[in-house]
Order: C-alpha cells, then sequence, then structure tokens
C-alpha cells in the first residue's frame, strides 16, 4: 500500500513560539476537511487515513478516549475516527520517543450554535468534519501511551532546540509509521510577531508587528518570569545575515536546485518565509530533509564566517547539511562551491582572540 503524503492548515501546528500578540493567538490544531459542498473539493487525502490501518477500530476504543477527545468542545459533535501512531519519523529520520501520537476526526451535529448574546441560530457548520491534532492530548491508559506534546518536546530537542511549523504529514501503512514534515523557524522563544507574515489570528491579523525592529543579527524575545510574573526581554543572536549578497547568493543557489534536483522534492526556500530560520533552503533527497546554507561574497576569495549558532546547527544536522559559498555573485555569471560538514571541519580555522576589558 502505497504511502499517504498530506498537508494540514497552515500555521495551526506550530512549536516554541512566544505568543507576543496583545489579545492572544492560539494554534488552531486542526484542519477542516469537507468545508466545500462539492464532495469532489473536499480534503479526500486526509481522508484517506480511514482506510490505512491507523485508525482505531471501534469495538476498542474505550469511552474515556472518546471523551478526550470531546474535551472542551462548545458545540455536539460526534468523534469519527482515531488515529493513533506508534512510529514517528521527523523529516525521514527516526525519532527516539517512548509515546504514541494522536489525531481523530469530529463531526458537528448540532442543528443550533450557539452566538455571542447566548441565543441559538441555525448552525451553519452542520456536518462539518475537521481533523484534530491537539498539542497537549494526553491518553495513558487502556493500554494507550498516547502524549502529543513529549513527542513535539522531543522533535525541539532532536533538532537543537528550535521552534519549528509542522507543515504536513507522510504515513507509511506497512510500518505504521509517521513522518512529519518540518520546517524551523528560530531560536525557541522566538516571538510569534517575527515569524508569520500574514494569515487570521484571533482578534487581530496574523503578521509582523511593525513596532518591532530587529537588527540583522539580533532578536528581542519577552519570556514571562514565573516567579515575579513580568516579562522577560531578551536578546538573542540570531545569526542570519541580510545584506543584498547574501540574499543574491540564496536566489542562485535556489534556482541553481530548481533546474537540478528532480520532480517532487519539496524545495523551499525557507528563509524567504522564515527570516529566521538557521538554514536558507531546504529540500528532500531519498525521504530525508537536505539542509542548505548559503553564503555569498561579491568577490572570488571563497572565504565565509559561521557563527556560534550556524556552527551548532550543522553539528546537529551535519549528515545532510550542505554549505554553498557563491563568489563574484554580482556577475552574471556567478561562481559556487559545496562544503559538508566534513569538509568545513577540515579547513585551517583561524585563531579567535579574547580581551577582557575592565
Amino acid at each position: 500500500m502505497k504511502e499517504l503524503k498530506f498537508k494540514i492548515s497552515e500555521t495551526s501546528l506550530r512549536y516554541g513560539m512566544y505568543n507576543n500578540y496583545k489579545k492572544g493567538h492560539t494554534a488552531s490544531v486542526e484542519t477542516e476537511l469537507n468545508q466545500s459542498k462539492d464532495p469532489n473539493k473536499w480534503r479526500n487525502d486526509i481522508l484517506q487515513l480511514r482506510t490505512m490501518n491507523c485508525r482505531v477500530d471501534d469495538n476498542k476504543i474505550p469511552n474515556d478516549l472518546i471523551d478526550a477527545c470531546r474535551k472542551n468542545e462548545k458545540n455536539k459533535t460526534n468523534v469519527t475516527d482515531i488515529f493513533v501512531f506508534d512510529n514517528i519519523l521527523v523529516n525521514g529520520e527516526k525519532l527516539d520517543v517512548d509515546a504514541s501520537y494522536c489525531m481523530y476526526i469530529k463531526e458537528e451535529i448540532s442543528e443550533t450554535a450557539n452566538i455571542i448574546n447566548a441565543s441559538h441560530n441555525s448552525n451553519t457548520h452542520l456536518g462539518r468534519l475537521m481533523i484534530h491534532y491537539p498539542i497537549s492530548f494526553d491518553y495513558r491508559k487502556d493500554g494507550f501511551n498516547i502524549n502529543n506534546r513529549l513527542i513535539l518536546d522531543k522533535i525541539m530537542e532532536e533538532n537543537g532546540d528550535y521552534a519549528f511549523v509542522v507543515n504536513g504529514f507522510v504515513y507509511y501503512p506497512e510500518t505504521h509509521t509517521l513522518n512529519f514534515l518540518v520546517k524551523l523557524v528560530g531560536p525557541r522563544g522566538i516571538l510569534l510577531t517575527s515569524v508569520f507574515k500574514e494569515g487570521k489570528g484571533v482578534g487581530q491579523k496574523l503578521k509582523i508587528d511593525d513596532s518591532f525592529s530587529y537588527e540583522n543579527n539580533v532578536i528581542v524575545t519577552c519570556k514571562r518570569n514565573l516567579v515575579t510574573g513580568k516579562e522577560d526581554i531578551e536578546i538573542e543572536e540570531v545569526n542570519r545575515t541580510r545584506s543584498s549578497n547574501g540574499l543574491k547568493g540564496e536566489e542562485f543557489v535556489y534556482e541553481l536546485l530548481k533546474s537540478k534536483l528532480l520532480e517532487d522534492n519539496d524545495l523551499f526556500h525557507t528563509s524567504k518565509t522564515y527570516k529566521f530560520s538557521p538554514y536558507d533552503i531546504e529540500y528532500i533527497e531519498d525521504g530525508i530533509k537536505k539542509y542548505i546554507e548559503v553564503k555569498a561574497t561579491q568577490g572570488n576569495k571563497e572565504v565565509f564566517n559561521l557563527s556560534s549558532g550556524e556552527l551548532k546547527f550543522m553539528n546537529e544536522h551535519k549528515e545532510n547539511y550542505i554549505l554553498y559559498m557563491v563568489t563574484n555573485v554580482n556577475s552574471e555569471f556567478p561562481n559556487y562551491k559545496t562544503y559538508t560538514y566534513k569538509d568545513i571541519m577540515d579547513m585551517k580555522m583561524t585563531p579567535v582572540s579574547y580581551r577582557v576589558t575592565a
């Protein structure tokens, strides 16, 4: 049986970011499956999960598990399907975690819906199907070991403590394995407003807040102090150069890869969308994500700097990391060379001196 690959609603599943909106903006952790009245426009890709041996049999679903799926619901719903995944991959690599991940489909069955003034109205969402994948879902009894948050924590840990967005999944029915398709968007605690350019929000649009200003290599983060209850402001190095040469180099490498790679490789200019991502470009090769860092100069000397953050990321992903050094980037035909982790480690490093001043 062929694997099933599907996208989920944009920004609906994100982790490790600090919510700095005044009115808040929580991840929706759900994707609508049948928004259109035309069945041909339904999310039939996701609905295929029902036939791909990851669905819990109706006669084996404890009532407590169904109740957990219905937690905090406003309108009456019916849990139609529960999917439990025991084997987890992240961008094609095994995640070592002793827990299962759960998704479930709910159908709205209320004929009326509550509105603001506590009166009732006809429920326009009657019959709507949504697939849910809540961050805090936790059910560890009746033979189940479901802990969605533990899995998300482990993903962040394995990726070097970077915040991330889940763009979709691949399910392999023969091995009962769920592969998370993850993009890293910045250091843990990065401001929500610095990650997303636009989208739907609660009370206001989810977009970059123009009241914040960022230097090329610095980001301001706010974190609530659990002792004082106040927000602590922290400065974190982002290690992302936004020079004209750097952007030209990234565009050059992206177009180069676009011409060289086979189709269906999920080539993506990551730093163009997520400007604080720890890498510039990504693609999939043999089911594994490759991370591309781009350095560029208008001269012909192959010299580049790697910050501590970039070195940390390279060490975390050494097997799947490639650095492109682009020279003469402003010319009609730039030159480039590629370097693996081993290549970089074999280079002669320039000594760094420190001077302590009073």
